[in-house]
């Protein structure tokens, strides 16, 4: 359980881990580095002859106690176009198609010969549409993934860059702040979440299980609604506490005066496991991964070029006249002035969606939380292998 693991993992992280000297290493408050692991791996079985060399600039942000550094270095990473262009339609929800917004619009699906189709669907549909075999590549949480396969569909977790960090949190009003410092505080009371099939609540009930003890569906009184509706809520004194997705916490965050964080996956979770959990990334079925490996793995540098792209031009989705101001707007990003300001200083700093980041030590991290759903969202555990490709080579699956 994650209360005994923490701490030996805590203790674990030497001055050389912490900053970063292996590629895997990141720890808290991390925005994400491009690791491309595998190189001869996935060369190796790629039958086109046509190659090109990049020069990247990876970022690593750590965050501890008095202090946040970001580490810089440049990379060249070799890239091989798939033999022709391939048409991927992808849906996910208002925040998460953020990054296929852009690598569509500005170009960078094509440029590694993947057409992009993104379709915005509502925050609980993305994984039905999946299941359903609508899509062979889905956007959902790795404990999402894990389910599916424990229910039989042979999918596996493929990728992250363009994730969502998961940051999602729970908030209190300030002036109750003195007494509710924890979800436990609120036992008996009445709180607000998202659906109960939503990646956030499922991710709640297993963290609120071990951590706490609680089981959110008898513990509390709850009401379930959009998590655009649930502010207001807490607002109008409905419900005590409410669980937010990513655009609405940072709308919370930007109005201190009214609102407490209590609670954050991010900080419970990633300070302690010292690699980034996310909400969402990309599920594929095995069969289709197999025979097109190569699909996903450009999408992979399609999607982090997009998320540099909304570092550097963080501005466009806040600012009036932005090309993405109206999908800002559908993700809860230009609710106020301050709002606005949070979200183009986490887009340009990286902190929202991870670069290109699957290694061994991300897989592991998050194949810790999977290990804690397990008699909460998960009935049995999947071998790790069954839910996560090899990170070190494409397609392992």
């Amino acid at each position: 359980m994650l209360v005994r693991w923490i701490k030996p993992v805590m203790n674990s992280i030497t001055r050389r881990r912490f900053l970063g000297a292996s590629t895997s290493a990141v720890v808290g408050g991390v925005v994400g580095g491009i690791v491309i692991g595998g190189l001869a791996g996935y060369l190796a079985g790629s039958s086109t002859q046509q190659v090109r060399s990049e020069v990247r600039t990876v970022f690593q942000t750590v965050t501890a106690p008095g202090r946040t550094e970001t580490l810089t270095r440049t990379q060249t990473v070799v890239v091989t176009p798939t033999r022709k262009e391939v048409t991927l339609k992808v849906s996910a929800a208002p925040t998460a198609i953020m990054p296929f917004l852009v690598a569509t619009r500005e170009g960078f699906d094509r440029e590694y010969g993947v057409k992009i189709e993104p379709a915005r669907v509502g925050y609980e549909v993305e994984a039905d549409l999946f299941q359903a075999g609508k899509e062979p590549v889905g956007d959902m949480a790795p404990w999402e993934a894990a389910k599916l396969v424990v229910g039989g569909t042979n999918a596996a977790f493929v990728g992250n860059a363009g994730a969502i960090r998961f940051f999602n949190s729970m908030f209190v009003r300030t002036e109750d702040a003195d007494k509710y410092k924890s979800p436990k505080d609120l036992v008996g009371k009445t709180i607000g979440l998202p659906p109960w099939a939503s990646g956030t609540t499922t991710a709640f009930l297993v963290t609120a299980k071990v951590l706490w003890n609680i089981d959110p569906r008898k513990d509390f009184e709850v009401k379930v609604a959009e998590s655009a509706a649930l502010l207001p809520l807490l607002e109008r004194k409905e419900v005590e506490a409410v669980l937010l997705f990513s655009g609405h916490t940072l709308a919370a965050l930007s109005q201190p005066q009214k609102y407490t964080k209590i609670f954050s996956f991010a900080d419970t979770w990633e300070s302690s496991l010292g690699q980034p959990l996310i909400i969402n990334g990309r599920v594929a079925r095995k069969d289709w991964a197999r025979d097109n490996w190569e699909t996903l793995r450009n999408l992979d540098f399609a999607m982090d070029k997009a998320v540099r792209w909304m570092m550097a031009n963080a501005g466009e989705f806040v600012e009036p006249g932005g090309k993405y101001v109206k999908d800002a707007e559908l993700a809860g990003w230009t609710r106020d002035e301050p709002t606005k300001q949070i979200v183009r200083t986490w887009l340009k700093q990286g902190r929202y969606f991870l670069l290109e980041s699957y290694t061994p030590a991300w897989v592991d991290a998050n194949w810790e939380f999977v290990k804690n759903s397990v008699g909460i969202i998960l009935d049995k555990l999947p071998s790790k292998e069954e839910v996560f490709r090899d990170p070190l080579r494409w397609p392992g699956v």
